[in-house]
């Protein structure tokens, strides 16, 4: 009989293997409490700058007070949020808190579920890397709805193993079995809309792969009869009758999600929009989750990590259950969200829930096909992969780490750790909650953060309705808005350029160049990144020449460059008899005119020789009104004007003016 080989003489492999296997749980506390620390330690109690964090806080206050459904993003996490919400009212905190909870167990629970499974080296790499990596510990102290998407999400790879592992159970305790994992795959769809494909990939694993069509009909059935019971309860109580993905879905094949008359998608837009984010999310972040924070997107990792993925599904379809299961998941949730997800959109917490079973699927596979190649030293390899990209996931969270902030903000300073660009959007709707009333009308870009902080409703506009500006005014009118709230915020948010999200400056440099005092400034809050609310003027030139001059001003602090402007103070100095200032002006809006190659208009023309008038210079006033009078000879005042010139020297030819103006104006009549 052979001797058993001692620990010593055992391939290497097998050591790691079986350290791991022994110390398992001081290995995943380690991980958990190491994860813990650096979440506690970059802890962000205030709200994200994104948006759709705040839309889950907000929708689920809706839903408690009985306003609306929530359709669009996922109703299930608003839904569970509710009563909190109701209970300790919109407090950032606690909310967090359960997000940080939902993340630490999703850990856990994927962790626990796997570790059978898989390799005990691939086991330890993938837990690890995911656990410490910089993003979720980020996303953690969030209130989007990812960190209870992958409690569910493990949720379900546990049950689906506990189902496989009843092996002596009876009919009715694996059906048991089989309906938690379905009500676990729908919880997982009104998370969040891929979560249909989910659904999908189960299904494809248990009647392809499987060929369990008791389980595949019981389990489809459990979960079309959660939906049909779902959409019967969101019609009869709430009258919502659109399904939120089938809505999502039909905006995301559209070429422009926000514009609608671009069109759908064409086969050849979709492949293209398909092959840039497998670019960007499956070589660009995937490769920052590992860590390498700089990595951007490589097609030849792309092509690489895609030729290997299916490489490997093909390979262990028949030969490693759990991998073909991973394969098949992966290619389902990657697949719909590469179709669906706008290029622009570039959100790593899209693909940041699937970056563990990216891990179990890619490493595990990896090791099946060098073991068979007999390559004995896979684990050194892995081994000092993994301590290099933990080190950077180290020293990228300790970087993160601002003690002074978080103590600021749990002592109430819901400001500190904001860029100025949002310090000062935060602020004012901070201000416009104390000082106006919520029956009036403000809109902004960011709604759902300034209703957080201003504790009020705003009006969202995100795109520009027209460049027409009729209809800018008309839209604005039928959504009764009276104050626009317009800030600096930046487009890439980590420092200053001058990109920035323009979109209410421009909707209201459309009116400004007809109608010049079409806003008033009431506040400013902010310095170099400020942010500014106008109030809408909706009769032109009303009230008195001061207030008129601070509202053509209020237009120029947002569109300076209106010629149209500067013509119409010119003519408020000269109504206040002070023609050096509204020459200055009228030069101005020439100096305007001229950059865009604009022939100069008539009523500017008409301003200049007003100011040689109004100066005693009857010569230089004499020659443009003459000049205007040939070019235009239908226009009565300019044959008023001319006349009064005449007067002013006693010239003769005054009267044949003014009754060529008389005629003009009987002829108007």
């Amino acid at each position: 009989m052979p001797k058993q080989l001692s620990s010593s003489t055992r391939p290497l492999d097998e050591r790691v293997a079986a350290f791991i296997d022994q110390r398992w749980r001081i290995l995943l506390a380690l991980i958990l409490l190491t994860s813990t620390l650096f979440i506690a330690l970059t802890f962000d109690p205030k709200v994200s700058i994104g948006g759709d964090d705040s839309w889950y806080v907000l929708a689920a206050q809706d839903f408690w007070n009985g306003v609306a459904f929530p359709s669009w993003h996922g109703s299930f996490y608003s839904i569970l949020l509710s009563p909190l919400i109701a209970l300790l009212g919109i407090s950032l905190v606690p909310l967090k808190l359960l997000s940080v909870l939902f993340t630490l167990v999703a850990v856990w629970l994927l962790a626990v579920s796997f570790r059978k499974h898989i390799s005990p080296l691939t086991w330890l790499i993938g837990t690890a890397l995911f656990a410490l990596t910089p993003h979720l510990v980020t996303l953690a102290s969030t209130t989007y709805s990812e960190p209870l998407f992958l409690l569910i999400q493990s949720a379900i790879f546990y049950t689906l193993f506990a189902y496989e592992a009843q092996t002596g159970a009876t009919t009715k305790q694996k059906g048991l079995w089989l309906l938690l994992l379905a009500f676990l795959t729908f919880a997982l769809a009104i998370t969040r809309n891929v979560g249909y494909a989910a659904f999908l990939a189960l299904l494809i694993y248990f009647l392809a792969l499987r060929r369990d069509w008791h389980a595949s009909a019981l389990y489809g059935a459990g979960f079309i009869l959660l939906q049909v019971l779902f959409s019967v309860y969101r019609r009869l109580v709430w009258g919502v009758t659109d399904a939120s993905f089938a809505g999502q879905l039909n905006r995301a094949l559209q070429v422009d999600f926000y514009n609608a008359s671009a069109g759908q998608e064409d086969l050849w837009g979709m492949l293209v929009r398909f092959a840039q984010n497998c670019k960007q999310y499956l070589s660009g972040h995937n490769m920052q989750f590992v860590g390498f924070p700089s990595a951007t997107g490589s097609w030849v990792i792309t092509l690489l990590v895609v030729v290997l993925l299916l490489f490997f599904l093909i390979r262990t379809w028949r030969r490693n259950r759990v991998l073909a299961l991973l394969g098949i998941y992966l290619a389902a949730m990657y697949g719909i969200t590469f179709i669906t997800q706008q290029v622009a959109w570039n959100q790593m917490r899209l693909v940041l829930v699937y970056f563990p079973l990216f891990l179990f699927f890619f490493l595990d596979g990896l090791h099946e096909l060098l073991k068979a190649k007999n390559f004995q030293r896979l684990s050194v390899l892995l081994l000092i992969l993994l301590g290099i990209a933990l080190l950077s996931h180290i020293v990228q969270n300790s970087r993160n780490v601002d003690i002074a902030r978080l103590r600021s903000n749990l002592r109430g300073d819901r400001f500190a750790g904001y860029t100025p660009d949002w310090d000062s959007y935060l602020r004012m709707s901070e201000w416009v909650g104390k000082n106006i009333p919520d029956s009036v009308v403000v809109a902004c870009r960011k709604p759902n953060n300034s209703r957080i902080y201003g504790n009020r409703p705003f009006f969202g506009i995100f795109k520009l309705p027209s460049l027409d500006a009729d209809t800018v005014q008309q839209f604005l009118d039928s959504n009764r808005v009276e104050y626009v709230m317009c800030g600096r915020l930046r487009r890439f948010t980590e420092k200053r350029t001058d990109d920035y999200i323009n979109t209410l400056h421009v909707m209201l440099s459309v009116v400004l160049i007809k109608q010049p005092d079409y806003i008033d400034l009431v506040h400013r809050i902010g310095a170099n990144e400020p942010t500014v609310l106008f109030k809408l003027n909706r009769t032109p030139g009303n009230g008195t020449i001061d207030e008129q001059r601070h509202r053509i001003e209020s237009g120029l602090y947002l569109f300076a460059n209106n010629a149209e402007a500067y013509y119409r103070l010119g003519r408020l100095s000269l109504a206040e008899r002070r023609p050096d200032e509204a020459h200055d002006y009228f030069m101005e809006a020439k100096r305007l005119l001229d950059a865009e190659e604009i022939p100069l208009t008539y009523p500017l023309r008409d301003g200049f020789a007003m100011v040689y008038f109004a100066k005693g210079n009857f010569s230089a006033a004499i020659a443009e009104y003459e000049e205007l009078t040939r070019e235009y000879p239908n226009v009565a005042d300019a044959w008023f004007n001319l006349g009064t010139c005449y007067a002013k020297i006693g010239d003769k030819r005054a009267k044949d003016c003014f009754a060529r103006f008389q005629a003009l104006k009987g002829a108007e009549e």
